[in-house]
């Protein structure tokens, strides 16, 4: 009789929970970092409606 026997690749490192975050404001240059994209070209997706708007805090 043969058998074939299929493996499953263990995870490289195991699954850990991810604690809730709290929401917070960031300014622009951690977006710009985080997003990868300039200044101007946030601005310009926010005109399109296709990035999301700042918020005035103060």
């Amino acid at each position: 009789m043969n058998s074939i026997s299929v493996s499953t690749p263990a995870p490289a490192a195991p699954v850990l929970p991810v604690p809730a975050q709290q929401e917070r404001f960031i300014r622009l240059p951690e977006v710009m970092h985080l997003c990868g994209l300039s200044r101007s070209t946030i601005y310009d997706l926010i005109s399109r409606d296709a990035f999301p708007q700042q918020i005035s805090l103060g």
